[in-house]
């Protein structure tokens, strides 16, 4: 921007701009033989508080993201969707249509080296996240939401939502975060008035060396209570059929739990460039089944940047997932 943009990050301030298009066909089966057109942009603005001239440890970011055209997902036949882009911000108003949401608005403020808290606007796809395989709202890694995350998480963690938590750095090889968020799905609603449950999750992320290859391990539990668990519609990061949509019902409970888990280890580095790396990467997750449409997930493969020297910043990956639905819920046609 002239220079602006580089005075504007030296004080503190970044901006970051994202335009993706997408043209996807069902070549084969499904329920549809069709070819769409999406587009999406995404905005965020990251402020530095000390580099502003505040204080230091505090931090700050906004973010909006815009959807349009449309979709094949509900046209695939998959239970899951195939691109992940298609899916944010989750709208449960504004499935396949054009869309404007505000999708974050957080403030962490670190007290100490090792202790910090967050409030706001949370935005939870960045959690989950796998340097191979990627992580929920990455437009660099799959496109297939099976191996963005585990699909466990999705019964009880929303999209956008209000919550509150705490980070913990007890060392360098270590991070953990415990955080409290309303259940319900804000993304393109006031988030003031969606506040039915309660989710409780923690993450906690470990990285430690193998044979000197650096490997990295992520946990998480969440546990939802305070809501009536039984009807699954309103979220469309689960596909249904895209005429005579039925209703998923489960046990009537007013709480869930779901844990899953995602590791990586680098097989091939390169000491003077710390992006470029080769590796394996897998998933598992484990969920409630009486409440949860998914009873458990897994998934593993192979990806990295710079396979070719030629090439040092192409991407690259491949890999296999299950996924196995509860036996639990019916259908209400």
């Amino acid at each position: 921007w002239g220079g602006g943009r580089t005075w504007l990050s030296d004080r503190g301030i970044e901006f970051s701009v994202d335009f993706t298009n997408t043209v996807k066909s069902v070549m084969s089966g499904g329920y549809d033989e069709t070819t769409r057109y999406l587009g999406s942009s995404e905005m965020i603005m990251d402020v530095d508080g000390e580099k502003l001239g505040l204080w230091p440890g505090l931090f700050c970011r906004v973010a909006a993201k815009g959807r349009f055209g449309r979709n094949v997902l509900g046209r695939a036949g998959t239970f899951l969707p195939v691109n992940n882009d298609a899916i944010f911000p989750a709208d449960p108003d504004h499935e396949n249509e054009d869309v404007l949401a505000l999708t974050e608005v957080n403030v962490t403020q670190f007290l100490s080296d090792w202790f910090g808290v967050f409030v706001g606007l949370m935005n939870t796809t960045t959690g989950d996240a796998n340097d191979f395989a990627g992580f929920a709202r990455s437009k660099e890694h799959f496109q297939n939401i099976s191996f963005l995350l585990s699909p466990v998480s999705m019964r009880i963690v929303p999209n956008i939502t209000l919550g509150l938590g705490v980070v913990l750095i007890p060392s360098d090889k270590v991070v953990g975060t415990l955080t409290f968020m309303d259940t319900e799905e804000s993304a393109g609603s006031n988030p003031f008035n969606t506040d039915e449950g309660i989710t409780m999750a923690t993450e906690w992320t470990v990285n430690h060396d193998i044979n000197n290859l650096p490997a990295r391990h992520v946990l998480t539990f969440a546990l939802g209570y305070d809501q009536d668990f039984f009807e699954l519609g309103g979220d469309h990061r689960f596909q249904l059929p895209p005429s005579g949509i039925p209703s998923l019902k489960f046990s009537t409970k007013d709480e869930s739990w779901a844990f899953w888990y995602n590791g990586q280890l680098a097989f091939r580095t390169y000491p003077n460039d710390e992006e470029r790396q080769s590796g394996i990467f897998w998933r598992f997750g484990y969920a409630d089944d009486k409440t949860n449409p998914v009873e458990w997930n897994i998934a593993g493969g192979v990806g990295g940047v710079g396979l070719f020297d030629s090439r040092p910043r192409d991407r690259y990956g491949i890999g296999l997932f299950h996924i196995e639905p509860s036996n639990k819920g019916r259908l209400d046609l």
